[in-house]
């Protein structure tokens, strides 16, 4: 696996938030919107994207799977940090396992209200280490167009998003994704790797009798064309 981080400093007005940072996993999977935090002992910390559930909790939308990759990564993350206090660069890049195939398998789960839009909702998980997650599986309504495809699906895969604080000349506010593919062949991967493990719930609910132990679905990471 390969991964670079960018790292954006703030200034004193952000209060307990020191900067932000991103990630670009094997050159064609981007996260953004993770922060950088300092506690009240004075402790730095990395916080991932998240949301607040039902219950109240927070949930990472995306997160390190194993506790061995979340040191290592939380650990570079808070190391390029420091890194570009002393140098005019954002960029810290490190290569981990960069001679190994990336595999990416995925699980998704049924939305059952039939008022909704939304038919699905998943994780993608690389090299069994880090995951994606608040994947969901939406209809389509007729005002939307997949990117980088003509084709025409019953369903189409949407990344999780948040208020950019920009507008546009309509003064509508701009979303962002807080991770997403690069490329259009990893988009076209993980949308297939989605439709297939939806597929696969939907047959799990129709025939239960014919359940089987779950197969993982992996895929070898695309290569980047040069």
């Amino acid at each position: 696996m390969q991964y670079e981080i960018g790292i954006s400093r703030y200034g004193d007005n952000k209060k307990n938030v020191c900067g932000s940072a991103f990630i670009i996993f094997n050159e064609n999977m981007k996260v953004e919107n993770i922060r950088i935090l300092r506690s009240k002992e004075e402790e730095l910390y990395v916080a991932m994207p998240h949301y607040k559930d039902k219950e109240g909790n927070y949930q990472d939308y995306c997160f390190p799977i194993t506790k061995e990759f979340r040191d290592e990564l939380y650990g570079n993350i808070l190391k390029a940090y420091e890194y570009t206090a002393q140098s005019k660069s954002r960029w810290y890049q490190f290569n981990v396992d960069d001679k190994l195939a990336v595999k990416y398998e995925a699980k998704a789960y049924l939305v059952e209200d039939p008022q909704s839009m939304t038919k699905g909702i998943g994780t993608v998980v690389m090299d069994g280490c880090f995951a994606f997650s608040g994947i969901t599986l939406r209809k389509y309504s007729g005002t939307e167009t997949e990117p980088e495809s003509d084709e025409k699906k019953e369903l189409y895969v949407s990344f999780p998003a948040y208020p950019s604080g920009q507008f546009t000349k309509d003064n509508k506010q701009i979303y962002k994704n807080h991770f997403y593919p690069i490329d259009f062949m990893t988009r076209r991967m993980v949308s297939d790797l989605m439709m297939k493990a939806y597929q696969e719930a939907v047959k799990e609910r129709d025939h239960p009798e014919q359940k089987k132990a779950p197969e993982k679905k992996t895929e070898k990471r695309p290569e980047k064309s040069r």
